[in-house]
């Protein structure tokens, strides 16, 4: 299931779930490879994730990547290397890759696959949440506070809480989600390689 962003300066994540043929593996590895520099080149990258076959060895591999808005995971799907790729991998699957588009806050937390990670608990995205949001909004308490302090109390909310949420959603929470993916995800049976591309 598709959906676009709910605005063209949301982060956006999509997962690709690939149905490889047996004896193909290596070879759908090698052209995974080969994507890593042309994906890193592309600005707005914010990481990609490969979560290999587990115990069962079924051949679906599960690629995560996310972008920080629509322009320039546009320019990636339009790119030569993603239509190459398009290419090449309909020769190494046995069915078209199931894709989901995902946008806003959700791409924070979630992280979708069949059987691949458990939805973290309500509990542990707050605690992380929480985590994340308690010394930005100290950090901005501090620097906003001097030029605020005149200011009527609803101009000091705007600022603060527009801060808050821009600094959260694009610098803070794709990060911290990543670090703290070991808390928030439970692991069944999957191999996951990060790839710095």
């Amino acid at each position: 299931m598709n959906a676009p962003a709910e605005s063209p300066d949301s982060p956006v994540t999509v997962v690709r779930i690939h149905y490889v043929k047996e004896g193909c593996e290596q070879q759908f590895e090698a052209e995974l490879k080969s994507l890593e520099e042309p994906f890193s080149n592309v600005p707005g990258n914010l990481g990609f994730l490969v979560f290999r076959p587990g115990k069962a060895r079924d051949g679906v591999y599960r690629i995560v990547y996310k972008f920080a808005s629509q322009q320039p995971l546009d320019a990636w799907h339009n790119s030569p290397a993603f239509r190459a790729w398009q290419e090449k991998e309909r020769t190494l699957t046995i069915a078209p890759p199931g894709t989901r588009t995902l946008s806003g806050l959700e791409t924070w937390f979630t992280l979708p696959g069949q059987n691949v990670l458990r939805p973290p608990t309500k509990f542990r995205q707050a605690v992380v949440t929480w985590c994340a949001a308690l010394p930005v909004s100290i950090l901005i308490s501090l620097i906003t506070g001097p030029f605020l302090d005149g200011e009527p109390f609803l101009v000091q909310k705007v600022v603060f809480v527009t801060l808050l949420v821009v600094l959260l959603t694009w610098v803070v929470m794709p990060v911290v989600a990543r670090v703290a993916r070991g808390y928030l995800y439970e692991r069944v049976g999957i191999i996951e390689e990060e790839n710095g591309m």
